[in-house]
């Protein structure tokens, strides 16, 4: 990924949300193929395994793409509709209360009299002017939103490239991305300072967990 890339990926998304983003796209691959067995039988063959598998990814990743840019859009609502009702409160404890209330519990008690005074004239300065739509940014951001899901897909398809038999490929599939699931977890385990092998055990077993009860559910409706 190059560096313009991973700034705007950074900005958008931190490591959990990218590594969820990747374990969405696997959950989905893996759900897909798997119901694509149940529901077909005895005529799955490997093109059809890869063209759902791609297919489904890409329109999950999709729709991840512009959830992403209603989130950032409602986001940028909210924080206007905030800002402008600090602006509009005069009295002070009433104005307190409500810087207090829109920041996480633990920054609450580092406030001093002097943080609160540079919140007061923050709002005084801010603009009353709507917020305006998505910037580049957000759909740069976006785009490689909907990248990531798809990109996950193709480690996963590799089997249905190389194996011809579907059924060994489909299986191959499946131990392709438990092995990714896992070595998701151990990368986010130590980013977040728990235990690798513990995280990457814990991101596998729930992966699999999940996809098998919508693989079942899939199968109930079939």
């Amino acid at each position: 990924m190059s560096g313009a890339s991973g700034s705007v990926l950074d900005a958008a998304l931190s490591p959990f949300d990218r590594a969820s983003e990747i374990v969405f796209g696997i959950l989905m691959a893996i759900s897909v193929t798997a119901a694509f067995e149940i529901t077909v039988g005895a005529e799955l063959d490997t093109r059809e395994l890869l063209v759902a598998a791609l297919g489904c990814n890409l329109a999950w990743g999709l729709i991840d793409a512009a959830m992403y840019l209603l989130q950032q859009q409602f986001e940028r609502h909210r924080n206007h509709g905030l800002m402008l009702e600090l602006r509009a409160t005069a009295a002070e404890e009433a104005f307190r209360r409500r810087v207090v209330e829109a920041l996480p519990p633990a920054l609450a008690p580092a406030l001093t009299p002097e943080s609160f005074a540079r919140v007061r004239q923050a709002a005084r300065s801010y603009s009353a002017k709507r917020p305006p739509f998505w910037p580049p940014q957000d759909f740069a951001a976006a785009g490689i939103i909907c990248l990531l899901v798809f990109a996950s897909t193709f480690p996963l398809v590799v089997p249905f490239l190389l194996i011809q038999d579907p059924w060994t490929a489909l299986r191959a599939s499946h131990a392709v991305a438990v092995a990714f699931l896992f070595l998701l977890g151990w990368r986010l385990g130590r980013w977040s300072g728990a235990s690798a092998l513990g995280s990457g055990l814990v991101v596998a077993g729930g992966g699999t967990g999940l996809a098998e009860a919508c693989v079942r559910l899939w199968g109930c409706e079939a």
